[in-house]
């Protein structure tokens, strides 16, 4: 078979525009929820300053939880890099029946989902150390 003469079949033109199309939506949705996060992060930073009094019963520092929202709008953006660069190579592939783009649509879909399943590996590791370490802090909290 030879390599450089892959082309794509109309169903899977379709497939591939579809794909590219959500891949652009949920791009588009990741950029309004990372910029929100940033904000929120700066609000609580900033209010912890401004307020410390107000906020000084808080069981959990306001700028503490100010960090953990701008470090997840962070591990956002490449998620919003990668769909932003499939969702425009999908249309380049389908639009010009363009082979390169469609390996470059099939890669950056490949990276989207190995780097989100290694996200979500470490969000799994650190909820198992969350669970036992919450459990801890609640037993020497009630003793």
């Amino acid at each position: 078979m030879d390599e450089q003469n892959i082309r794509l079949q109309q169903e899977a033109k379709q497939c591939v525009h579809s794909i590219g199309r959500w891949y652009k939506f949920f791009a588009i949705v990741g950029i309004v929820m990372a910029s929100l996060c940033v904000l929120a992060g700066a609000f609580m930073i900033v209010a912890s300053a401004v307020f410390p009094e107000a906020l000084a019963e808080c069981p959990f520092p306001a700028w503490m939880m100010g960090a953990v929202y701008l470090v997840s709008a962070v591990l956002e953006l490449p998620v919003i890099i990668y769909l932003m660069r499939a969702a425009k190579a999908a249309t380049k592939a389908v639009g010009f029946n363009n082979n390169e783009s469609a390996a470059a649509f099939i890669r950056l879909s490949k990276s989207y989902w190995k780097y989100y399943g290694i996200l979500t590996i470490v969000m799994l590791g650190l909820c198992a150390l969350a669970v036992p370490t919450g459990v801890v802090a609640g037993i020497v909290a009630a003793l």
